[in-house]
């Protein structure tokens, strides 16, 4: 499940179409690749092109498919698959033939890094965070082509919109959070996996803390989704927030899954006090 930049459009997609939901508009179902139930990966920051594992759906275009080659991502056949977009759908990050690959959609051109495993672009699409195959948690400059390490033993799984702070994995066993900016390098408390998203600032985390679905907020201590959301006066029928599947750019809204006692589910999304 994607969050828009915004907070105002959801993403989903379950046994059916991928649903696109809209704050100002109705629940559309959106268009499959070859009738297959797709993943959305990433969203625009309005919410009008999405990524999904197969392609991209643009609105009022439809569906761009990226397993095709010549139209989309210059594969030449190759099958492609994406993992994330920036937030001016500009710049898309995939893979072909297994190794990662950021595609300039303006000036339809694109630039592979071999020998590494790459996560999430910045929101601005100028960089690309992953790991290389030594095992170091790197930030890449695809334009400039330049890989900086930012911290041995780890993989970096998030960037905010400038890359000027990452969140990722090290330490012992690679399980310790890290959060990486230009001044520091932090080790953060807590049994922290599932990373969903982080602000455009970079002083909102969520993911799941000790397995349950939370909230981080820079000089603070850490949160459930759940008691956050109780906090501000918001009712919720009995049950858990089961997962997460982000939050906005400026760090209010979140979005994720929600289990009743008797196991239905459902997506929500809420803004945080």
């Amino acid at each position: 499940m994607v969050i828009s930049g915004d907070g105002q459009v959801l993403f989903g997609y379950g046994n059916g179409p991928t649903l696109r939901w809209s704050k100002t508009g109705a629940l559309e179902k959106l268009p499959n690749f070859d009738e297959q139930a797709d993943i959305p990966r990433g969203a625009s920051a309005d919410g009008a092109v999405l990524a999904s594992f197969f392609g991209l759906w643009i609105r009022g275009t439809g569906l761009v498919d990226c397993r095709c080659g010549p139209d989309c991502f210059s594969c030449q056949g190759i099958p492609t698959y994406l993992n994330h977009i920036s937030s001016d759908a500009l710049r898309v990050l995939g893979k072909t033939n297994e190794v990662p690959r950021v595609w300039n959609r303006e000036e339809d051109s694109f630039r592979e890094l071999p020998g590494s495993e790459l996560a999430r672009l910045s929101g601005d699409g100028r960089y690309a965070v992953g790991t290389q195959s030594n095992g170091s948690a790197i930030r890449w400059d695809w334009a400039a082509n330049k890989v900086e390490v930012l911290w041995p033993g780890g993989a970096a799984t998030l960037a905010n919109n400038d890359a000027s702070v990452v969140y990722g994995f090290g330490g012992v066993a690679g399980a310790e959070l890290i959060r990486w900016s230009a001044a520091s390098i932090e080790k953060l408390p807590g049994n922290w996996s599932n990373l969903a998203g982080c602000s455009a600032s970079g002083d909102v985390l969520v993911g799941d803390l000790e397995r349950v679905p939370s909230l981080l907020v820079r000089g603070r201590a850490a949160i459930s989704i759940k008691a956050a959301l109780e906090g501000a006066n918001v009712t919720l029928p009995p049950g858990k927030v089961a997962w997460l599947g982000g939050v906005s750019h400026d760090g209010k809204v979140v979005a994720g899954l929600f289990e009743d006692t008797a196991g239905a589910s459902s997506i929500f999304r809420a803004v945080l006090p």
